[in-house]
């Protein structure tokens, strides 16, 4: 992974870290603000995020506890964010478009 891919795969986790997100919402920013590198392919694929299913909410991204690790360690993230429990069963991976 390229320097500049990796800074992108960090200012993801980052954002999904400090509040999780509708994925609907996440692709179009950031598969549409850089359509040539899958940043978000990429930080699935390092799990350092994860997709879940929420009954009301829809389809859910937040980071994982290895993306707010690596976050911490980059000194990105001053304090590890508890999240809630997820249970296998919760998550997918969305197809993408």
């Amino acid at each position: 992974m390229t320097t500049e891919t990796r800074a992108l795969v960090l200012d993801l986790v980052e954002s999904v870290a400090h509040r999780q997100r509708p994925y609907a919402q996440v692709m179009e920013e950031w598969l549409g603000a850089f359509p040539s590198v899958s940043v978000f392919e990429e930080a699935i694929h390092q799990s350092l995020i994860v997709c879940t299913h929420e009954k009301d909410r829809g389809w859910i991204v937040r980071a994982t506890p290895l993306g707010r690790s690596l976050l911490k360690k980059e000194g990105r993230l001053p304090e590890i964010i508890a999240s809630p429990h997820i249970r296998s069963d919760q998550v997918r991976i969305p197809a993408t478009h």
